[in-house]
């Protein structure tokens, strides 16, 4: 049986003031430093820790910096000064979502429809998108009533109208083909517009801001406070002394064109994700099998409840009885990391028992290992070196005192690739 390994260092609760500051750096060791970044070189990652130490961690070796806290993309309120355009075009907010899930919070160019999307985004400001890497266009709530289409682009319009076909263009209208017909729908009628796009590979490196914006960059650096800021503010008048790091990010909306460097204050940034390709939130994959008990007579097994957000998409997994779920891991695998914890309400009366098996692709078992978790221990970090494992099985089961809360958490569950290390 195998202990877990320790963080890096203890992930102590930041004052109220400096909350908004704090981040975790994630290495390629899946280890974790809390702290406040001082400076972000070309070379070095360098930290405050809550103990008042700067701890550095070599560039290299660092996947992401994020903030412990959910990312909700939401569509802009209203619309703030819009930037005036020389034809008097409308601008409608929504979230525009691309092929290679970047995320743009910001406001259609209502511009006559034809092949070409135009957006204006407060991160980027004006761009065009081919409609052949637009994933899916969000005017209001998201609808979940109904599966989209597996095959064709889907319409529904505000009156919760569901059309499928072919999305032919998107401007003060949207041109619609179903049923070999072309038909017209003004953009204030329509509600969302999902485009059956295949993927494209993510970003290589991307980043998470506080506006719900989810964005490819190709460079990003952070210089240290005290700096002055107007010589680091290319596109932008400086504002003289910083707090804080300010970072300084050229975006990458996947074109060949050389986007201009955008400086922007700490409070605006929630995570950089330096190697994109190589981190696999556990949520993200689907379960190979779930196994669940009854819990009493009549009633439903449980399922694994997947959180609605989490940090750079590691949403937390939900246990809530006792089962086993098996995922089959992605080629490349190396290591395996994840909290085991007692749900907040069961901290104090909870008692469950948690295994996770390493399976080889032949069935034989590669390592185990079993924590409880009770009010005395209501939390366990787990890192794994997955050693060419190709299942994943967990485990929870009743604890030591029989069944009683018998359900956990996995908090922050993320799997790294081996070309991270």
């Amino acid at each position: 049986m195998r202990r877990a390994l320790p963080l890096l260092a203890s992930l102590c609760l930041p004052t109220i003031a400096d909350a908004q500051h704090t981040r975790i750096a994630l290495d390629d060791a899946l280890r974790k430093v809390s702290g406040q970044v001082v400076e972000l070189s070309s070379e070095t990652l360098r930290l405050r820790t809550p103990d008042g130490r700067t701890q550095s961690i070599p560039r290299s070796r660092l996947l992401a910096i994020y903030a412990p806290r959910g990312h909700t993309p939401e569509a802009p309120a209203t619309i703030a000064s819009p930037t005036a355009m020389s034809d008097g075009s409308d601008l409608r907010p929504g979230i525009l979502t691309l092929t290679d899930s970047q995320i743009v919070p910001g406001f259609l160019w209502a511009a006559p429809n034809d092949d070409t999307l135009r957006w204006r985004s407060r991160r980027v400001g004006m761009f065009s998108v081919p409609l052949d890497r637009v994933r899916s266009v969000q005017f209001g709530p998201s609808h979940t009533e109904a599966p989209m289409s597996a095959s064709e682009d889907t319409l529904l319009l505000a009156n919760k109208d569901r059309l499928e076909g072919l999305v032919l263009g998107i401007g003060e209208s949207v041109s619609f083909e179903a049923n070999s017909t072309t038909s017209t729908f003004p953009i204030d009628r329509v509600h969302s517009i999902e485009l059956k796009n295949p993927a494209t590979p993510i970003p290589p490196a991307i980043a998470y801001f506080a506006d719900g914006s989810v964005l490819g960059v190709r460079s990003v650096i952070a210089a240290p406070a005290g700096t002055d800021a107007q010589t680091l503010r290319p596109t932008t008048a400086g504002t003289g002394r910083q707090d804080h790091p300010l970072w300084t990010l050229n975006f990458d909306l996947g074109d060949d064109a050389e986007a201009p460097a955008t400086a922007l204050d700490d409070g605006a940034i929630d995570a950089i994700v330096l190697r994109a390709r190589s981190l696999v939130p556990l949520a993200s994959l689907r379960p190979e099998s779930v196994k669940a008990e009854e819990v009493s007579l009549g009633q439903l097994r449980p399922a694994p409840v997947v959180a609605r957000d989490g940090p750079v998409g590691l949403r937390e997994i939900e246990l809530p009885g006792p089962m086993t779920v098996t995922w089959t891991l992605p080629a490349g695998a190396s290591r395996f990391a994840t909290t085991l914890a007692l749900p907040a309400p069961a901290v104090d009366w909870g008692n469950a028992s948690v295994s996770i098996i390493l399976l080889a692709a032949d069935g034989r078992e590669i390592e185990s290992l079993r924590h409880d978790l009770t009010s005395r221990t209501s939390s366990v970090n787990v890192n794994l070196e997955l050693r060419g494992a190709r299942r994943l099985v967990i485990t929870l089961s009743a604890g030591p005192y029989g069944r009683v809360q018998s359900r956990a958490n996995l908090v922050e569950p993320v799997i790294v690739l081996e070309s991270a290390r």
